[in-house]
């Protein structure tokens, strides 16, 4: 079973595409998880204040 170039390019492509995707994904998670905590460290400086 040896596999065509037409298949390794498949293959590589789809890694590539799932990589990009995840890292997407990765990148979108943190940037969301550096607003919660913003959020969180801003709601802790208010509270004393009150």
């Amino acid at each position: 079973m040896s596999a065509s170039p037409h298949d390794l390019l498949n293959g590589r492509l789809h890694m590539q595409a799932t990589v990009f995707a995840f890292d997407g994904f990765v990148v979108c998670a943190r940037g969301r998880i550096d607003r919660m905590e913003k959020s969180t460290l801003e709601s802790m400086r208010r509270t004393p204040d009150d």
